[in-house]
């Protein structure tokens, strides 16, 4: 029985170690790539935005929000580090950074030219040569990213769920041995109180 319970009892702590991991990094790791992923997205669609407007004031507001946005993808990229286990999820933001740095070097091309009420003549080439080839494969691999911290996700709860599983088993099982034990007893305490007593009776008879 004593064997039992320390089975269930680690089996336990193995779980409360496993939530711990979801909670802590699994669970973030994935809203946080998922979170990168949609402001890399805001901050292609933004500079697309820039490039058709001819007025300068919405210019200046599309700039704006291009800045604000790269402040939150700069801290979300800090983030998503902070929560990074294993070497794959390492693996993929440095596959990431490489492919990030011919992106910013196209946008800050065409960024440039968006500046302008008039559209230039290089800008539309710029952008179908480098800008938009350097973003999808950048997307590709946030993609990649996004999906291996969703199977990741899944793996530790699959984890968690088959941990509860056995410990839920064994807990049932020491139960079963403990009421055993308890009838077993209480039939031995019984035959101890009532020998004696069918002893004394036939003596008094």
């Amino acid at each position: 029985m004593l064997l039992m319970g320390g089975v269930a009892y680690t089996q336990l702590a193995q779980i409360e170690e496993l939530a711990s991991g979801v909670e802590a990094r699994t669970a973030p790791g994935l809203y946080y790539g998922t979170q990168i992923m949609l402001a890399s997205l805001a901050d292609y669609s933004l500079l697309q935005a820039q490039v058709i407007e001819n007025d300068p004031a919405a210019i200046r507001a599309v700039e704006a929000e291009i800045q604000d946005n790269r402040a939150k993808l700069d801290g979300l990229n800090t983030k998503y580090q902070s929560v990074l286990h294993d070497a794959k999820g390492r693996e993929n933001l440095q596959a990431i950074e490489k492919l990030r740095a011919p992106y910013l070097v196209a946008f800050e091309q065409v960024h440039e030219l968006a500046q302008h009420t008039e559209i230039p003549p290089e800008l539309r080439p710029l952008v179908h040569s480098k800008l938009r080839p350097a973003f999808e494969k950048l997307m590709a691999a946030l993609q990649t990213m996004v999906e291996a911290d969703k199977a990741d996700l899944d793996s530790a709860t699959k984890s968690v769920v088959a941990s509860a599983g056995t410990a839920t088993n064994g807990i049932r099982a020491s139960l079963a041995v403990a009421l055993l034990l308890a009838v077993a007893s209480g039939y031995l305490l019984l035959r101890a109180i009532t020998r004696p007593l069918e002893r004394l009776v036939s003596v008094i008879e």
